[in-house]
This record gives structure tokens, sequence and C-alpha cells, in this order.
């Protein structure tokens, strides 16, 4: 896949879950070890696929959740379910 083709289906799942009436979206790390761990973000269309990424990585403290990604995530998993890309 050229990067325009990847620029292109990445804004047409945006605009896809833009018109979703519910998104889901979790703030976890990825890896145990906290010296090494990845501020990873999940946004999906799907209940059940938020639900298994939430059971995946790994939990911290609300407060801690909070200061850590004030700046944003280092990973973003998008998983807009139902849109075919093209």
């Amino acid at each position: 896949m050229s990067p325009e083709s990847f620029q292109m289906n990445k804004q047409r799942a945006v605009d896809y879950m833009n018109l979703r009436p519910r998104i889901f979206i979790i703030d976890q790390y990825a890896g145990w070890d906290p010296r090494f761990q990845i501020k990873t973000r999940v946004i999906s269309t799907r209940p059940y696929h938020a639900l298994f990424m939430k059971q995946m990585l790994i939990r911290g403290e609300q407060e801690q959740i909070n200061k850590d990604f004030a700046k944003g995530p280092d990973f973003t998993i998008i998983n807009s379910g139902e849109f075919v890309a093209g």
C-alpha cells in the first residue's frame, strides 16, 4: 500500500468513525516493565474490541493515565469495525 493510499483510507476510516453514534477509547500501556512501557490509545467502534484490548494492555491508575496521556499517546490503534477499506 502506498503512503497516499494509506492516508486516504485512514481519513475515510476516521470520517466513518465520526458518523458512529458511539465510539470506545481505551488509554493504557503496552509492556509490563514501566521503563519500557508504550502509552497506547485504542479507538474502536465495537465494544468487544475495546474490551479485548482493555484485557490485553496494562491498566494504570486513572490519575497516572491522565498525567501520562496529557500530551497524547505514543501509539494509536484505530479499529473502525464495519468500514470497508477501498
